[in-house]
């Protein structure tokens, strides 16, 4: 890459991210707002299939996602929206307006896009996520910003993501984008329907380092490798996070492990993995008002990988669990603590209720030499 293009790069990065910071002092243009079929029977405590309510904020860095003018992102949900399928999104993309505003920064930025795109589909029928993603450009080192965009749960597809952000000059052509979005991957959308507009790809400058996708106010994240991270039932694992959670000490873990029942499930390579293991306790902890972490490695000739626990503990530290269990029905725990995790060592989790009739066999143990580690929170 030549100087020239690397200080085009590095340019419209500051301005992006400067617009991401601005706090709107500027009069905001009033921003297209859908009206909300009257349903027949409105329920304020109405809850989605993933957490959601009729309205609410997309968390982020401990915030909450804002506008140009410095307004809470707000999602407006509709009870009775559904999956579409693709050439229903596709339909609905052509015919929405979203993606020709004009980008500004004192009136209409990128989580405004999200924001509109998302309550302008539910509106029409579509149920709608965001996800919030973390750029790095690899080109200027630790230079890094957040970025907004929609997830559609698209029948026989799966998962798609749009970008419906728009040019800051005017142009003719629909903006729609669409993006493949793999964790440490090149961050590159990509235009859904013909487009003549000028349009700056970043190539391989810019590296997806976190994807959160929100479907409810309860925060459900799933958990990133080369595409999710699957359960045995192929199922994404999803992490139910709780805004109130807090770090325990090491005897309030104890008791919770001691009375959560996840290490009792039996181990099955086609209905209960160590990633359903992962996901049970996480969310299980949360819930309890614990914060948990997921935690992924992968081993020295060892081509499984595993999936356990972290918790950061305000008396010991990090501290990392598995509770992975066993083929057969045992009476001990499976509790296991592992506390000297770190690349190229052992893995030797230890059980954290010792039995004397103990002669479980787990599918954590004996793994091998860590190669890798990857810690979600």
């Amino acid at each position: 890459m030549n100087i020239r293009k690397l200080a085009a790069f590095i340019l419209l990065d500051i301005v992006l991210i400067s617009c991401l910071a601005c706090n709107g002092t500027a009069t905001l243009t009033p921003t297209t707002t859908p009206t909300l079929t009257t349903y027949t029977t409105p329920d304020a405590d109405w809850l989605g299939p993933d957490g959601e309510t009729l309205t609410e904020y997309v968390p982020v860095d401990g915030g909450y996602w804002c506008g140009a003018d410095g307004h809470r992102i707000e999602l407006i949900n509709n009870p009775n929206a559904t999956n579409p399928d693709w050439q229903t999104l596709l339909a609905f993309l052509q015919a929405d307006q979203t993606d020709r505003t004009l980008y500004n920064c004192s009136t209409f930025i990128n989580p405004d896009y999200a924001e509109t795109l998302h309550n302008n589909a539910e509106a029409s029928g579509i149920r709608t996520g965001v996800v919030s993603v973390e750029i790095n450009n690899s080109t200027s080192g630790s230079l890094s910003w957040s970025y907004l965009l929609n997830a559609f749960n698209v029948s026989y597809r799966g998962l798609i993501y749009i970008d419906d952000t728009g040019s800051d000059q005017y142009c003719s052509s629909p903006f729609d984008k669409t993006i493949n979005l793999v964790l440490n991957q090149p961050f590159r959308p990509k235009f859904l329907f013909s487009n003549n507009c000028f349009y700056l790809d970043y190539g391989y400058s810019h590296i997806v380092r976190n994807i959160s996708v929100q479907w409810g106010e309860a925060e459900r994240e799933y958990v990133p490798t080369d595409r999710y991270i699957n359960g045995a039932d192929g199922h994404f694992v999803q992490l139910i996070n709780n805004p109130e959670a807090k770090d325990p000490t090491w005897q309030e873990l104890k008791d919770f492990l001691e009375q959560d029942d996840t290490d009792t499930y039996l181990y099955n390579s086609s209905t209960f993995v160590c990633t359903d293991y992962a996901e049970l306790l996480h969310n299980n902890a949360e819930e309890a008002g614990i914060r948990a972490a997921f935690v992924t490695t992968s081993f020295v000739n060892d081509s499984g990988g595993h999936a356990f626990n972290a918790f950061n503990t305000s008396d010991m530290g990090l501290l990392y669990i598995d509770d992975t269990g066993g083929y057969s029905p045992h009476p001990c725990s499976g509790d296991k603590l592992e506390i000297h995790l770190e690349l190229g060592g052992k893995y030797t989790p230890i059980a954290i209720f010792p039995c004397q009739n103990s002669s479980l066999i787990s599918m954590s143990e004996s793994r091998g030499n860590v190669s890798a580690i990857y810690t979600q929170w």
